[in-house]
């Protein structure tokens, strides 16, 4: 089940920031129940409460919400797609938040019809 691999991964990068659950609760504004239930896959949550904790942990969305920690070449299919485009600074910042929120999105997506 999904919700358990993402809140497994939630629980390891949590761990490896350092964080309590209080602490990433006050971070990413989200209640220390949510997290719990979380990390114990009770609960999918919303694309926007992923976001706000992969912010938080300063990870990608996809390093969260995938069975491995990472995926090596989404971030090399991202840089192969706009670099065409020379987009650098805040602009590219502003296109890899969409490229998460698309990711966010498909992966929860995706899981419910499954």
């Amino acid at each position: 089940m999904a919700a358990q691999r993402w809140g497994t991964n939630l629980y390891k990068w949590r761990l490896q920031r350092g964080y309590t659950r209080v602490e990433l609760a006050a971070k990413s504004g989200l209640s220390v129940q949510l997290l719990a239930q979380l990390e114990k896959g009770q609960r999918k949550g919303t694309p926007n409460q992923w976001l706000k904790l992969a912010q938080t942990l300063g990870v990608e969305v996809h390093q969260l919400l995938s069975e491995s920690r990472t995926w090596p070449d989404d971030l090399d299919r991202f840089d192969e797609a706009v670099s065409p485009y020379k987009i650098q600074g805040e602009a590219r910042g502003r296109f890899r938040r969409f490229h998460d929120i698309l990711t966010c999105l498909f992966l929860h997506n995706n899981e419910q019809i499954s």
